[in-house]
C-alpha cells in the first residue's frame, strides 16, 4: 500500500509537536509543472503499466464506435502524452486500491476518460475532480462539500468513493461496461433503458441500448484508452515510467498551516502542491476537522527540516482565524477591523466582486487583526455555514408568442404576483411584444452547515456477505480495518464465502493508519536539541514570552501546556512559573 504518514504520530517521532476552479478542458501547461520520469521499456522493469495490463479482466468491445474514439486520440499524440505524464502521481495509489478490492485494472484508466488526470477539473453540470462526482452523489459516498473543502476533489477519498460506487453498480447491473454506462448517464436512466428494450424482447448489452452520445462513446473511450495502454509505441507515445511505489504520502498535521506555507516548506511552488490538494476551499489546513494534505515522498524530509526551523522562529503555521458576520457588518467594515484589503478578504472567502455576505456566515480573517481566536479554528466550526445574501437584479423581458404569465414567472425564477405588482397588470393577460420588467433574485452560492449522515459501524452489527464482497471492502463500507474485522469474527485468512456472517466492530481500530518514520535524519535531531527549552522541566516567563514561543521552544503544542499547567485562557504574567515536564 502507499505510505500514509499521521503528521500527529511523526511530530512526537521528530520531537515536533510543539504544536478556482478550473474546467475539465486541459489547464495551461505554465500552471501544473509536469513531473516526468524518463521511459523504460517494460521488459526492463516492472511498472505500474506493466501491473495494469497483467490486470485486464473486461473482454475487449470490438467496434465502429471504439475505431472512431482509437482514431480521435491517435491524431492528437501531444493531449495523450500529457495525460500519461499527469497520470504518474495518481496510478500508484488507484491501482493499489483497484487491486485491494480485486476489481479490473481496466479501471484504474477511467481517469483518462472523466478528467484527463486534472485534480482540479470540474465540468460544465459541476462534476468535479479525477472521478468526475456529480454534488448529490458525491454527498451519497461520504464526500463532504463544506465551506472549508469540497472532498469531490480529494486524491484518496474519491478514489475510494468512486470505487465503492463501481462495484456496486456491478453488483447490479452484473457487467463492467453497464456499471460504468450507469456511472456516466446515471443508474436511473440506464434501468429505464434497459427495461424499454426487455419489454420490446431486444437485446440489454451496451451497444443495444439507447443512450445519449456521450454515455454511447463513454464505454469505448475507455476501450480506446486500453488499446493504447496495452501498445504505446503504435500510437506513437512513450509512457512515463511508473514505479512500482508512492509518489506522495499522506500527512496529517496537529496545528494549522497555511497552503502557501506548507508548499513553501515542502520546497514546491503552490501550483505543484494544490494539484496534489485541490479539495480545500479556503487558504488554511485546519488541524482540529483532521484534514490531511498529501506530499511528493521525495519532499517529505525538505518539508520537516524546514518546519524544524520555522517553528525556531517563534512564527504560527497559519495566518488565518474566524469571524462571524454580524448583520450590521458589511465587506468594507470587516475588511477595516481585520487590517485587510477588501480584495484579500474576498479572496480568502470565495466571494465574487459586489457580493454581500449572508449574518451568520463565518469567514477567514487575518489572525493578527484580534477579531478571533489567537489558537488554531476551532473543531467545532467544521460544520459551519457560508452563504451569500440574497441579491437582486432588474431584467427585461420581451413577450412572446404562447407566453402566460404562469411561464413566464417560471422562466424568470419569480411568483406571478411580482412580475404582476413591478409591472401594474391588472390580470394575467400579456400581448406579444409586451415588454415585462422585474427584479429577479442572483442566485446565492450556499455551503450546508451539516454532512449527510452515512451509515457507519456503530449503526450496523451483522453484516451477510454477498457475491463480488471481499474483506477490504466490507472493511471500507463500515470504516474500520482489515485487522478489526478479521479479528472481531476470529478468521485466520482474508477469505469469505458468499452468506457468511461477520459481525462488524463499531470499535474497530481506524482503517487509516499511522506510519511512524523511526529514523530522525540527523540534521533535523541536532536542532531539535539545540532549542533553548527542549530540555528544560519549567520556565519562568518574561517579558515578550507568548504561550506560543514557549511551547515552540519546548517542543510542545500550546494546548500541551495550557493542559499541563492548568491554564483556561492565554494570560501570561512575567515571573510566572510554567512546567515543561
Amino acid at each position: 500500500m502507499y505510505l500514509k504518514t499521521s503528521f500527529r504520530i511523526l511530530a512526537i517521532a521528530l520531537a515536533l509537536s510543539c504544536s478556482t476552479y478550473a474546467t475539465a478542458s486541459e489547464p495551461d501547461q505554465e500552471e501544473i509543472k509536469e513531473i516526468v520520469t524518463p521511459g523504460a521499456d517494460d521488459d526492463e522493469i516492472y511498472t505500474v503499466w506493466t501491473r495494469i495490463r497483467d490486470g485486464f479482466k473486461v473482454p475487449d468491445m470490438q467496434n465502429s464506435v471504439v475505431e472512431a474514439n482509437v482514431a480521435k486520440y491517435s491524431k492528437r499524440p501531444d493531449y495523450l502524452q500529457r495525460m500519461a505524464d499527469r497520470s504518474q502521481k495518481y496510478l500508484y495509489h488507484i491501482i493499489e486500491e483497484v487491486d485491494a478490492r480485486g476489481m479490473p485494472t481496466e479501471i484504474a484508466l477511467l481517469p483518462f476518460v472523466e478528467s484527463a488526470f486534472v485534480t482540479n477539473a470540474k465540468s460544465r453540470v459541476k462534476a468535479a475532480g479525477l472521478w468526475q462526482f456529480m454534488p448529490a452523489t458525491g454527498r451519497d459516498y461520504s464526500l463532504d462539500q463544506t465551506m472549508w473543502l469540497d472532498k469531490r476533489y480529494d486524491v484518496l477519498q474519491s478514489t475510494s468513493a468512486a470505487l465503492t460506487y463501481l462495484q456496486r453498480l456491478y453488483d447490479e447491473f452484473g457487467s463492467w461496461p453497464l456499471a460504468l454506462a450507469a456511472y456516466n448517464w446515471g443508474e436511473g436512466n440506464l434501468r429505464r433503458a434497459i427495461k424499454r428494450n426487455q419489454a420490446k424482447g431486444l437485446p440489454t448489452d451496451y451497444m443495444s441500448l439507447k443512450m445519449p452520445d456521450e454515455t454511447r462513446n463513454y464505454y469505448p473511450k475507455l476501450q480506446a484508452i486500453k488499446n493504447i495502454v496495452k501498445d504505446p509505441r503504435n500510437f506513437g507515445i512513450k509512457l512515463p515510467t511508473v514505479y512500482n511505489e508512492p509518489f506522495f504520502v499522506q500527512i496529517f498535521k496537529d496545528q494549522d498551516i497555511d497552503v502557501k506555507r506548507a508548499a513553501q516548506l515542502a520546497g514546491m511552488s503552490q501550483a505543484e502542491f494544490s494539484t496534489l490538494n485541490p479539495s480545500f476551499n479556503r487558504p488554511v489546513i485546519v488541524a482540529s476537522h483532521n484534514h490531511s494534505m498529501l506530499m511528493p515522498t521525495d519532499k517529505v524530509d525538505t518539508f520537516v527540516e524546514n518546519l524544524v526551523t520555522y517553528r525556531m522562529s517563534g512564527k504560527p503555521l497559519s495566518s488565518w482565524t474566524t469571524y462571524r458576520v454580524k448583520p450590521e457588518d458589511t465587506i468594507a467594515s470587516i475588511a477595516k477591523k481585520a487590517h485587510m484589503s477588501e480584495e484579500a478578504l474576498r479572496e480568502a472567502n470565495q466571494i465574487p466582486s459586489g457580493r454581500r455576505i449572508k449574518p451568520g456566515s463565518l469567514v477567514l480573517v487575518s489572525r493578527d487583526s484580534g477579531l478571533g481566536d489567537a489558537e488554531d479554528i476551532s473543531s467545532d466550526t467544521i460544520d459551519a455555514s457560508f452563504a451569500l445574501a440574497q441579491d437582486f437584479r432588474r431584467v427585461s423581458y420581451r413577450v412572446r408568442k404562447g407566453d402566460t404569465l404562469p411561464r413566464v414567472a417560471r422562466r424568470l425564477g419569480v411568483s406571478t404576483k411580482t412580475i404582476a405588482s413591478s409591472n401594474r397588470l391588472r390580470g394575467h393577460r400579456l400581448k406579444v411584444g409586451q415588454m415585462l420588467y422585474v427584479n429577479v433574485p442572483v442566485k446565492t452560492r450556499q455551503v450546508a452547515s451539516k454532512p449527510p449522515v452515512t451509515e457507519k459501524a456503530s449503526n450496523a452489527k451483522f453484516y451477510v456477505v454477498r457475491k463480488g464482497d471481499t474483506l477490504f471492502s466490507i472493511a471500507q463500507r463500515y470504516s474500520i480495518s482489515v485487522n478489526a474485522l478479521k479479528s472481531a469474527n476470529h478468521l485466520s485468512s482474508n477469505n469469505v464465502s458468499v452468506g457468511q456472517r461477520l459481525t462488524i466492530n463499531a470499535s474497530g481500530i481506524p482503517t487509516k493508519q499511522a506510519v511512524v518514520l523511526e529514523k530522525v535524519p540527523e540534521k533535523v535531531q541536532k536542532r531539535i536539541n539545540e532549542r533553548p527549552l527542549a530540555k528544560q522541566r519549567a520556565h519562568k516567563v518574561r517579558k515578550g514570552d507568548t504561550l506560543f514561543s514557549i511551547a515552540s521552544s519546548a517542543n510542545m503544542s500550546v494546548n500541551q501546556l495550557k493542559a499541563l499547567n492548568g491554564l483556561k485562557n492565554n494570560s501570561l504574567h512575567v515571573g510566572q512559573t510554567l512546567k515543561l515536564r
